[in-house]
């Protein structure tokens, strides 16, 4: 991404909010004339380690101090919003929810670079190319992370992202999506949830009808509507490293059931 200039920036909603909260933050001046290039991974590992994140235990005012500064914000590519995104460490609290939909619902809701990006007029291009470029699974060695790839899933079936395609584009998202669904049948990691994720989040939100169409005809499972839950059995979904609230990369699994 672009140079910035304006490195202090990135600090100065956190030093605010932390003020806020009666937290004592010390910072050195920094040169004006300092370039630096902005990486959302490296901010947000950043934002974790200080004190002022240990002091707080609160998932709400944590979530306010991963907030991209504004500035930084409105400079970057929908490309680079879009993988700032895929990288924010509370993204797997979608699945903390009854399921994915309202899970992503308030993801967008709460946090401001996926508000910026469902704002973005080429966000659906952006994130369709990144999808069919993306492979579903490579070795550990390669840190291919299969969570994130569910990510740009989710993202991607929301209504307001399919609103931006037109025809040509919905048709490339149905093939895109079936030959991304046949990779993930050779790798075990992907269990029925995984698989039909996207199918599952077209039916339940799309109100273009041959999409849900598309998304029902290739539904396999049963179970519910959103998160393809199978009641008889419980089959891994989906294993990843993420960042915990205190930094800490941790190995995740997500169940079906």
């Amino acid at each position: 991404m672009r140079l910035i200039k304006r490195a202090v920036s990135c600090l100065c909603g956190l030093l605010i909010g932390c003020s806020c909260l009666g937290l004592n933050v010390y910072a050195e001046p920094l040169n004006d004339d300092f370039d630096y290039e902005f990486s959302a991974s490296a901010f947000y590992d950043d934002i974790m380690q200080i004190p002022e994140w240990q002091q707080t235990k609160s998932r709400i005012i944590r979530g306010e101090m991963l907030e991209l500064p504004d500035d930084i914000l409105a400079e970057m590519t929908t490309s680079e919003l879009a993988d700032a995104v895929a990288d924010y460490p509370f993204f797997v609290d979608i699945y903390a929810f009854d399921n994915a939909q309202t899970g992503v619902e308030i993801l967008i809701d709460h946090f401001n670079g996926a508000k910026e990006l469902m704002s973005r007029p080429d966000c659906a291009s952006v994130l369709l190319d990144k999808y069919e470029a993306k492979p579903v699974y490579m070795t550990a060695d390669e840190n291919i992370d299969t969570l994130r790839f569910s990510y740009i899933e989710a993202l991607l079936t929301q209504n307001t992202v399919i609103d931006q395609m037109d025809e040509s584009e919905v048709a490339k998202l149905e093939k895109v999506i079936l030959n991304k669904y046949d990779q993930k049948l050779d790798f075990d990691v992907y269990g029925e949830f995984s698989k039909e994720l996207p199918f599952k989040l077209l039916s339940h939100n799309s109100g273009n009808v041959d999409l849900v169409s598309f998304a029902e005809e290739h539904c396999i499972s049963e179970g519910s509507a959103v998160l393809g839950f199978q009641e008889d059995s419980i089959n891994a979904s989906y294993s990843g490293t993420v960042s915990t609230s205190n930094g800490t990369a941790v190995s995740v699994t997500v169940f079906t059931s």
